[in-house]
Parts: C-alpha cells; sequence; structure tokens
C-alpha cells in the first residue's frame, strides 16, 4: 500500500470515528435546564389579652383592698380576626396575697400563613422591691374545633397545649387564674406562646 492510500485511509476512518461520535457528544452537551420552585411561608403567634379582672380564692387573712392587676402587651407579632396580637404580654400585680386570684382571658392566634403547633405556654416573673412570686392557678382551654379542657397548675396547662396545631387564622382561647404563693406579691408577670412550624417535631 502506497503512502497516498495508507493516508487516505486513516482520513476515512477517522471521518467514520467522528460521524459515530457526533451525535452522542451532542447528546451529552446538550444544556440541561432544571426548573425549582420553592414555597416559603410566615410563621407567627400572637396572644391578646381579652379581659382581666380581680378575683379572690377564699377568705383573705390581710386586706387585700389594695391589690390590684393590669396587662400590658409586648411586641406586635402578626394580626389575626383583624385584631393585633402581640409576642408576649406582662400581668402587672400590685400587693397580691395569698388569697388574691386575678383572671386572665385571653387569645393565641396564628398571624401567619403556615399552620404552627403549639408547645405551651412560658411564664416569667419579675419581682419588684418586695418578694413574691405568681404563677398559674386555674385554667379553662376552648380549642379551635371547640373542645374544652380545664385543670389546676401550669403543667398541666402546657401539656393541654401541647402539639395543637393551628391553621392560619385559627386561635385558642384561654382563662385563668393566678396564684400569689406569698403574703405579699409585686412584680411583672411575663407571659409568652411557644411554637414551632407544623411539621418540626417537638424537643
Amino acid at each position: 500500500m502506497t503512502a497516498v492510500k495508507r493516508t487516505l485511509c486513516v482520513f476515512a476512518i477517522l471521518v467514520a470515528t467522528l460521524t459515530a461520535m457526533g451525535p452522542g457528544y451532542a447528546r451529552w452537551s446538550d444544556v440541561l435546564k432544571v426548573r425549582m420552585r420553592g414555597e416559603t411561608g410566615i410563621l407567627a403567634v400572637g396572644i391578646r389579652c381579652e379581659e382581666v379582672r380581680d378575683g379572690y380564692q377564699g377568705h383573705c387573712n390581710k386586706e387585700c383592698g389594695s391589690s390590684n392587676v393590669a396587662w400590658v402587651d409586648g411586641f406586635y407579632s402578626c394580626d389575626f380576626d383583624g385584631e393585633p396580637a402581640y409576642e408576649s404580654g406582662d400581668l402587672l400585680v400590685n400587693a397580691g396575697c395569698p388569697h388574691y386570684s386575678p383572671v386572665c382571658r385571653v387569645e393565641i392566634g396564628n398571624g401567619g400563613t403556615i399552620p404552627a403547633r403549639l408547645k405551651g405556654l412560658n411564664l416569667e416573673w419579675s419581682s419588684g422591691d418586695t418578694p413574691g412570686w405568681v404563677t398559674v392557678f386555674r385554667w379553662t382551654l376552648i380549642l379551635p374545633d371547640g373542645q374544652t379542657a380545664c385543670g389546676v397548675n401550669l403543667g398541666s396547662l402546657n401539656r393541654a397545649l401541647e402539639d395543637c396545631v393551628l391553621d392560619p387564622g385559627q386561635a385558642v382561647s384561654l382563662e385563668f387564674s393566678t396564684r400569689c404563693m406569698s403574703d405579699t406579691a409585686n412584680g411583672i408577670l411575663t407571659v409568652r406562646p411557644d411554637y414551632v412550624r407544623w411539621n418540626k417535631p417537638l424537643e
């Protein structure tokens, strides 16, 4: 075979090889387009005081006429039912005694765009000049489906609230009385709902 024929033969083989590889290479070099859409939402739960009033448990051993209570809203959180709700609320207790048992009625609602899972209610007592502390005594809870629960102390209340899922716009209604655990109580009881995203497990 002459040099010219060998060159032509090699060229023919090269052309055939490239012809065969062309479509395969084209398939691998195509631009791959992937469309992804992420859906996000707003997680927002707030508490709103509907009523706060004086109350007593049994006969007071001392003059409780000076005892009084008031509610002050915390920072704004969201709106539900067309009204603002807050991250927390402060129950201001003045000259509380062991038989002074003021009553609060609050709404805890979901003002976000995704469901929220309640974990419970956080209470933080900050005393004033006079030692003493205040905690939840009796409570009644109305869930979004209309079911009711009632009990005594914060532990049983949190067990009732735990794992309650609020869809956007839904709320629970809670009425609770407080109890002073010393002869005189002056201070602030901060009430804050604890919650997570609906599909996040409770810790």
